[in-house]
């Protein structure tokens, strides 16, 4: 049994280096892209800072390919974009790591439980017996407060002057 355990380790082990190498070759990629066409532009790091509004530190991290040195990857796709339109390169030239990783994400995230509830509620039968519950549970709401009211259990009316 631990064997096999040991086994699994090693395959998810291999499989995060095998991605971590992808990313770093595709992030790489990317940085010369990004460092070819700034200097074809006759770019500083400095003035593309400030017209993109992204830290020299990041420019020059994205360039060299530094993936310890970059921001959270929420923060690092928008400004990838950003520096593809400030710099006029196609869509998604710098993006191909975003790509790969985005992919990734919705492979990790393909096993939670929302996945399979949504579907069933997608379904027009479902949805109209899910509709029909949330009817009913009103109007039999509606019901009781109505038979509280004539047991006078419940006044509709606001009790004015009941203080003696």
């Amino acid at each position: 049994m631990f064997k096999k355990l040991d086994f699994l380790r090693g395959q998810v082990i291999d499989s995060n280096i095998k991605r971590d190498k992808l990313s770093d070759r595709l992030l790489k990629e990317a940085g010369l892209l990004l460092k070819k066409e700034r200097e074809k532009q006759q770019l500083t790091r400095s003035i593309l800072s400030i017209k993109t509004k992204i830290s020299v530190a990041v420019i020059e991290a994205i360039e060299n390919g530094w993936s310890s040195q970059l921001p959270e990857q929420t923060y690092l796709y928008p400004m990838l974009r950003i520096l593809e339109i400030e710099l006029g390169l196609e869509k998604f030239s710098l993006g191909e790591i975003t790509q790969a990783e985005s992919k990734k994400k919705v492979k990790d995230n393909e096993n939670l439980a929302g996945d399979k509830i949504m579907p069933f509620l997608s379904r027009w039968p479902s949805s109209m017996l899910y509709s029909t519950c949330i009817f009913l549970t009103i109007f039999l709401l509606n019901r009781h407060h109505i038979f509280l009211s004539k047991q006078n259990v419940q006044t509709i009316s606001p009790m004015i002057n009941v203080v003696k």
